[in-house]
C-alpha cells in the first residue's frame, strides 16, 4: 500500500551535508498532482501521512540523520539543526517556488515524532513550524522510563550483553556512519532496542546533551526551557500513542503531555491515546474517526489561522 502511495509522488533526493564522507539527503515528496498554485510544505514523514500530503496537497521533506547508537545524540541533533539552517538557505531556492515557508507541519512517528517536536520547541521561529504530528513520540532521556535502569533489572542482564554485543561491533577502527536500518529483520532492530529501555542505556547513549531533553521540569534545561525562553513560541501539538504501546511506552508520553501543558500552557496540545501497540496506525486510513479529530486540529494551525 505504501509504495502505491509513494507512485504517486515525484522524487527528487538532495545532499544537505555530509558527515566522514557520507552524505545526508533529504527526500522531496512531491504530489504529482499539485497545481502550482498550492504551496503548503511537511516535513518529517510516518507512513500514514502519505495520505494526507495527497489530499492537502503538500510537499514533503524527509531528512536523514545519523542514528543511534553508532552516532551519539549530539551527532543526531546537529544533523537536525544543520536540517533547518539548509531548509532556510538558498540551497532549496529550485524548490521554494512551490513551498509555502509560513505553512509548516512537522510530522513523524517514533523518534521521527520526538524530532519533529524537538524541531518546533527548539528551532521555531526561524523553522516556521506552525503544527507538529506526532506519533509514540516519547523517547525522551529525562522522561522516567529512559532515565534509569528497571527495577529488577540485573547489571549484566541478556538486554545488557545484547546492547554491548551491537556496540562493539559496530565500533571498530573509524566511527561508523548509519542512516537506515543494517538488520536483517525489523525483530533484530527491535530486540536492540528493546534492550536499551530496562537497562538504562538509551540515556547512556544519547548523552547529555541539553537539546536532547524535554526539560521543563526537575530544574533541567531542555528544549521546553529554549521555547520558554523566547516567550512561548511555539506549534500546536498533537500527540498520538498506543495504549499497549511495549517499546515507546505510553507512562512515556503522558509525562511529556503533562510537561508541555504545564511549561507552556499557551501551546496548544492535543493528546490522542487510543488501543494498540507500537505502529499501530500503519494500517489507519484517514476516515478513522480519531484520525479525522486530530487532523481538524492540525488543519487548523497548520494551514488557518489557529484557534482551539
Amino acid at each position: 500500500m505504501a509504495a502505491d502511495l509513494l507512485a504517486r509522488f515525484d522524487r527528487q533526493d538532495v545532499v544537505y551535508k555530509t558527515v566522514n564522507d557520507t552524505p545526508l539527503s533529504v527526500a522531496i515528496l512531491t504530489p504529482k498532482s499539485l497545481p502550482p498554485a498550492t504551496t503548503t510544505l511537511k516535513p518529517f514523514t510516518s507512513q500514514w501521512l502519505l495520505n494526507l500530503a495527497l489530499t492537502t496537497p503538500a510537499i514533503m521533506i524527509s531528512p536523514q540523520y545519523r542514528l543511534l547508537p553508532e552516532a551519539s545524540g549530539t551527532d543526531l541533533m546537529n544533523d537536525i539543526a544543520d536540517f533547518w539552517t539548509w531548509f532556510r538557505s538558498p540551497a532549496l531556492l529550485p524548490a521554494r517556488r512551490r513551498l509555502s515557508p509560513t505553512h509548516i507541519l512537522a510530522a513523524g512517528e517514533s523518534a521521527g515524532g520526538y524530532l519533529a517536536i524537538q524541531s518546533a520547541l527548539l528551532f521555531n521561529p526561524a523553522a516556521g513550524i506552525r503544527a507538529v504530528a506526532a506519533t509514540y513520540p516519547a523517547q525522551y532521556p529525562d522522561v522516567a522510563p529512559y532515565n534509569r535502569r528497571h527495577a529488577g533489572v540485573a547489571e549484566d542482564s541478556e538486554d545488557d550483553r545484547v546492547v554491548v554485543a551491537y556496540r562493539g561491533a559496530v565500533w571498530k577502527g573509524e566511527k561508523a556512519v548509519r542512516v537506515s536500518t543494517p538488520w536483517g529483520t525489523y525483530e533484530e532492530g527491535e530486540r536492540l532496542i528493546r534492550a536499551m529501555g530496562p537497562t538504562g542505556r538509551h540515556r547512556d547513549m544519547m548523552g547529555a546533551d541539553g537539546r536532547l531533553m524535554l526539560g521543563g521540569a526537575g530544574g533541567g534545561e531542555g528544549a521546553l526551557d529554549v521555547a520558554r525562553g523566547r516567550g512561548g513560541e511555539g506549534a500546536a501539538v498533537w500527540i498520538v500513542q498506543g495504549r499497549e504501546d511495549d517499546l515507546v511506552v505510553k507512562e512515556g508520553a503522558d509525562e511529556v503531555v503533562e510537561r508541555i501543558r504545564e511549561a507552556l500552557p499557551e501551546m496548544p496540545v492535543k493528546y490522542t491515546v487510543e488501543e494498540g501497540g507500537h505502529v499501530f496506525d500503519l494500517s489507519v486510513g484517514l476516515d478513522e474517526p480519531w484520525v479525522k479529530e486530530g487532523l481538524d486540529f492540525v488543519r487548523r494551525h497548520w494551514l488557518g489561522n489557529g484557534g482551539d
